[in-house]
């Protein structure tokens, strides 16, 4: 049920506001750092744009809605359209006193809310009678006919496969008739009675050594098996680019894979810039949202399975010993003439053969108990086709073939090709079988049509470039080959090596650390002068100058391979940590060295060496009067560092931590930072597989104007996994993990290498703090009133100059800069624990001690999270208290302890393997960091599926020319026609009011805060950037990129004649709703329950905000035995006597 309660007829309209006008021509006044408005750019000068802005800013604009804490709501015009005829119950006053006295505790005051203009304008209409099921309507609408497509094809079984293969270059048709006859013939692309095929189920083969196109492939479909073969490898063509085609773009089209993205990549039509109707469903996807492992439970989940095959090994060790001795004991049976021991004998065989069925009944009794656990180890899988085969079908497949494409060529492949066709048909088989299986899974376990049509929509990514990929790829590795060079060079003709004594001088660092036991003999004695010539003695090279020269593929004999990836590097260098040597030692990594009887306050441990090639350091350690310890890890003491000249150590070089005595170090840790991102990412994006167009393959691209317009335009698919995390994340190598450009950085201008063609422009937004403030909304829907917790609060009106924002108010705390403060705020929304902000408290401060670290991290988590009860008997459960953030986390651990965790939004659920049922409630066990991560990234995710599935019906039903281009995380990026860009834009800016007010609406609220209604600005431009004035210089690319257009929400009402979605800007007219009869009861739609995450009772708010446990004790028994009590928050002014009703609620 909604719980709610009807406005009266007619109210909303008289609610609007007269000042719409004027709020049409207002820009949004910024109210925090984060979300600031960014100025006009490209066409309006910098300058005015911000004058204009601190114009709007000197505006006071009266009459606006504000709730009982400050915030500033919607303007009356946009809450009647979106919360028409809604109204839940208001919070009662003890309710709102409770968060006053609560914002008052933290140094917070309602009375600074932001000012913001009072935007209003006219919406397109809700399909249906409240935000949740406009929603539903419009996701239903966009997940069709896919989804019913493949919910058929997954209740369906395939053909049977074909026992003979034509080999042929293109597609050929496996015709199996109901007799049980079959034949084959050659067809352009998979078909049935003429039409292309509407779904199938589909894998390709490629030669990775030779180039990325497809070899071979196999599809199936409910009437047909079919394959296909490529004419390069049968010899019939030296062209390598042959891409697989699948026929008519325009009928929509189900293709299903097991990482479906490698097998579109090779399909002809997806080469397209308008796009086709084809869609694409990962059976690995659909594992993950369901049953996949969650990054935490891998060690463990590694243990178990090595665990039970350690016990099947010996289980078939078992069954195999006992017929060794039974065909033993039948031939010594055999060969023996004495009676009596021909009757042990015969005994002897028949206890065996009686003994044999038991053990193969005990093994598969295991199987069969494997398969029935209840332990999360066994519901859960890896993600190979494999791996997920086996745990949802109990398929068990040989891949060892596999590895022939790898290492055979192409001719070898030929021979055998009947074999390999089998393989990959045998793939196909298998992912259908694991598709009946996972895709009903996922449809139960996130049942809301917006998530099936958000999937669909990711999986169809793509990025288009021009000739500037070719020239980026040449400059970002030439340059890096030149700093690598110099560096080089610099290493190389270091006196230690270049030098005549080619290592032998006896400096201490080399001579102890790097070749102690190889040094060159001294030089030969003086000869006499009567003695007959003596030869020179040999000279021998250190072993270290060996490893150096050894031969290298492409490099010719003797030449000398150093880097700053060497280990000798940080010794030639003399690299120090605050003033100490660096040692390396096989047993802890890297480490320094300090003097006995130096004063060296350190958090670290001393070390001692027990492995035998650190038997030096040992010596050092004990006669020398040395103590060794650990250059810090990321991930703690335990772990050892493999490299000081690592990115993670920049930060120590820049701030004088570490040390040399030359230039050569700085240039190398230069050289390093430079070309870090580079080095990671080389080879992900040289092997990008792009298609450009050609005289045979028309991408659709117009044909360049002019010799300044680019000449050659290409496509890539990214390989994107649309669901590769437990929280639904998308994931991919390349795009989804590029770092913007930054101008000591090669090669990171990659993002803005994809490039908008001609007629087009590229239109997005980034979701203003979208999971801190879904997370904070969760925590305010306790009280049903936006902004009523601290976290809420400064979510919402906190700003950078007041010091009021999360990040200002976490700086100040833990001493640190407000962009460091950053990571320890959404750390700990992710449910990272207190050792975790210990960690980054030390890595950011290299001299910081441990037990100081500690007490910032307990103030930290104090102030923030607050303290626990570790308690179950008050007020029925454990819970935080007396911080800013305790009513978001009680609420956040409310939802993943429950039986069955939900989402928010759109109520998906939570993966198998983390559901309470099968996780033991110990403590370090249960996993609740990653369970809290869930609900928090995983609503992240609802958010964007919403946000797109709203742009699709906006898209449709305007006839905006815009194709979804790529998401990351929190951005969200179009493809659109220049005519069409703002329209594009308010699209976006109205697909987002909508998100929030569905949020809002599923937690209780039924009003939005006006300064998170809309993005703070939407961009429109040429190139793929974070920031549309963001120049891309770097070291690789020299050259500023012109500047974009950025626009807020009165910017684009203005360029749209006042918010109108249509081509020709006639007004969208509020009154053309569908009638009430047309959306009731006819799609499935289900009233949600809204007001559950409604806290039951004041006391128990009041309860959460306290700060002193003596208090939570007096509330719990006021509320348990009806006692009249008067308590207030903990601090603060005695509030008025709190009457306890029979139900144990105060007011």
């Amino acid at each position: 049920m909604l719980n709610l309660v009807r406005k009266p007829s007619g109210s909303a309209r008289h609610l609007q506001t007269s000042a719409r006008a004027a709020a049409l021509v207002q820009k949004q006044k910024p109210h925090h750092n984060h979300v600031q408005p960014r100025p006009v750019i490209g066409g309006a000068d910098v300058k005015q744009g911000r004058e204009r802005e601190r114009d709007v800013v000197r505006r006071t604009v009266k009459h606006v809605k504000r709730n009982e804490l400050g915030v500033q709501l919607l303007s009356r015009e946009l809450h009647s359209q979106i919360f028409r005829d809604i109204s839940f119950p208001a919070p009662s006053k003890a309710f709102v006193r409770i968060a006053q006295e609560h914002l008052e505790m933290h140094g917070l005051d309602p009375k600074q809310g932001s000012v913001l203009p009072d935007i209003g304008f006219t919406l397109p209409p809700l399909l249906g009678s409240n935000i949740d099921e406009h929603f539903h309507r419009i996701g239903s609408q966009s997940a069709q006919p896919w989804l019913n497509i493949a919910k058929d094809f997954a209740s369906n079984e395939l053909p049977p496969k074909p026992d003979h293969w034509d080999i042929q270059s293109g597609w050929t048709k496996y015709h199996f008739l109901a007799d049980g006859s079959s034949y084959s013939e050659h067809v352009d692309f998979p078909q049935h009675e003429g039409n292309a095929e509407e779904v199938l189920t589909f894998d390709v083969e490629t030669m990775p050594t030779y180039h990325p196109y497809a070899i071979m492939a196999c599809a199936a479909s409910k009437n047909a098996w079919y394959s296909w073969i490529s004419p390069w490898l049968l010899g019939e063509s030296v062209e390598q680019q042959h891409l697989i085609p699948l026929g008519d773009t325009l009928s929509p089209r189900v293709v299903v894979g097991h990482n479906v993205c490698y097998d579109r990549a090779r399909i002809l039509e997806e080469y397209s810039l308008h796009g086709t109707q084809s869609r694409f469903l990962d059976t690995m996807a659909l594992h993950v949202a369901v049953k996949g492992i969650s990054s935490h439970q891998r060690p463990a989940w590694m243990k178990h399975r090595k665990s039970k095959e350690t016990q099947k090994v010996h289980r078939a060790e078992a069954v195999e010993a006992v017929v060794d001795l039974m065909r033993n004991t039948e031939f010594k049976y055999d060969q023996e003439n004495d009676e009596t021991k021909r009757e042990e004998l015969r005994r002897l065989r028949a206890d065996l053969e009686e003994s044999l069925p038991q053990l193969e009944a005990a093994d598969a009794d295991a199987v069969e108990a494997d398969l029935s656990s209840k332990r999360w180890e066994d519901l859960t899988s890896a993600n190979s086709l494999a791996d997920v085969a086996k745990l949802h079908c109990n398929i068990d497949m040989d891949k060892e073939i596999r590895n022939d494409f790898m290492k055979l060529t192409p001719e070898e492949i030929k021979d055998n090709v009947h074999d390999y066709l089998n393989y990959c048909a045998q793939d196909v088989f298998v992912t259908h079988a694991v598709f009946s299986k996972v895709l009903p899974a996922f449809l139960d376990r996130c049942p809301s049509p917006v998530s099936f049509a958000g999937v669909l929509a990711m999986g169809s990514s793509f990025l288009t470039v021009n000739e500037s990929w070719e020239s980026y790829l040449a400059d970002a590795d030439r340059v890096y080959k030149e700093l690598d060079g110099k560096v080089k060079k610099r290493l190389i003709g270091h006196p230690k090596v270049a030098g005549k004594s080619r290592g032998v001088v006896p400096d201490e660092q080399v001579r102890l650390q790097v070749d102690r036991a190889h040094l060159c003999p001294p030089s030969s004695s003086r000869r006499k002068k009567s003695s007959p010539k003596e030869p020179k003695p040999k000279v021998f090279w250190p072993k270290w100058y060996w490893d150096l020269a050894k031969p290298k593929k492409d490099m010719p004999p003797g030449t000398l391979d150093i880097t700053v990836r060497n280990r000798i590097a940080p010794i030639l260098l003399c690299l120090s940590w605050q003033g100490w040597p660096l040692f390396y030692s096989r047993e802890h990594g890297w480490t320094f060295r300090v003097s006995g009887e130096a004063d060296f306050p350190t958090r670290f441990s001393q070390l001692d060496f027990y492995d035998p090639a650190d038997d030096a350091l040992q010596d050092m350690r004990l006669k020398g009067g040395f103590v060794f310890y650990k250059l810090p890890h990321k991930d703690g003491e335990k772990a050892n560092v493999g490299s000081p000249l690592g990115k993670t150590f920049m930060k120590y070089a820049q701030d004088g931590t570490l040390t040399s005595p030359g230039d050569e170090a700085k240039d190398a840790l230069d050289m390093n930072a430079q070309c870090s991102y580079w080095i990671s990412a080389r080879d992900r994006i040289l092997n990008q597989m792009v298609v450009w167009q050609r005289g045979t393959l028309d991408l659709q691209f117009k044909p360049p104007g002019s010799s300044d317009e680019p000449q050659k335009w290409g496509i890539i698919l990214p390989q994107v996994i649309t669901m590769g995390t437990v929280t639904r994340r998308a994931i991919e190598r390349t795009w989804l993990t590029a770092s913007n450009a930054k101008k000591n950085r090669v090669g990171s201008e990659l993002k803005a290498m994809v490039r908008a063609p001609k007629g087009y422009a590229i239109v997005g937004a980034d979701v203003d703090s979208e999971e801190l403030w879904i997370s904070s909304c969760i925590g305010d829907a306790q009280f049903g009133l936006h902004g009523a917790t601290a976290l809420g609060w400064m979510t919402l009106e906190g700003t950078k100059a007041a010091g009021t924002d999360l990040h200002s108010k976490t700086a100040s705390i833990l001493g640190i800069s407000r962009d460091q403060a950053k990571v320890f705020n959404y750390s700990r929304i992710y449910g990272a624990g207190m050792r975790h902000a210990v960690l980054l408290l030390l890595q950011s401060n290299a001299g910081m001690l441990p037990d100081q670290a500690q007490r910032l991290a307990e103030n930290l988590y104090a102030s923030t999270k607050g303290k626990n009860t570790h308690r179950t008997d008050l007020f029925g459960r454990k819970f935080w208290f007396g911080g800013t953030e305790s009513f978001v986390f009680n609420k956040l651990e409310e939802i993943a302890l429950s039986d069955q965790p939900r989402t928010p939004a759109l109520g998906c659920g939570i993966t198998a393997a983390l559901s309470k049922e099968l996780l033991p409630a110990k403590f370090g066990s249960d996993y609740m960091t990653s369970r809290i991560n869930w609900v928090v990234q995983s609503s992240g995710v609802d958010y964007l599926h919403l946000l797109i599935v709203a742009m699709d019906h906006l898209v449709r039903q305007y006839g905006i020319k815009a194709r979804y281009l790529i998401s990351v995380h929190d951005e969200l990026r179009y493809l659109v026609a220049e005519e069409d860009r703002y329209r594009a834009a308010l699209a976006l800016q109205i697909a987002n009011l909508w998100t929030r007010s569905l949020f809002a609406f599923k937690l209780g609220m039924d009003d939005l805060p006006q300064g998170v209604a809309f993005f703070s600005a939407v961009d429109i431009d040429k190139v793929l950037r974070k920031e549309v004035d963001m120049p891309c210089v770097t070291p690789s690319h020299p050259d500023p990129i012109p500047s974009g257009e950025s626009l807020g929400i009165a910017d684009i009402l203005d360029k749209t004649n006042s918010g109108s979605l249509w081509k020709d800007g006639r007004p969208i007219i509020a009154d053309s709703l569908p009638s009430k009869a047309s959306y009731q009861h006819d799609n499935g739609y289900e009233p949600p329950s809204c007001l559950i995450h409604r806290a039951e009772s004041a006391a128990w708010l009041r309860a959460q905000a306290t700060s002193e446990f003596p208090e939570i004790k007096h509330l719990a028994l006021a509320q348990t035995s009806g006692q009249v009590t008067d308590t207030r928050i903990s601090g603060k002014k005695r509030g008025r006597p709190l009457e306890v009703l029979k139900s144990g609620n105060l007011r």
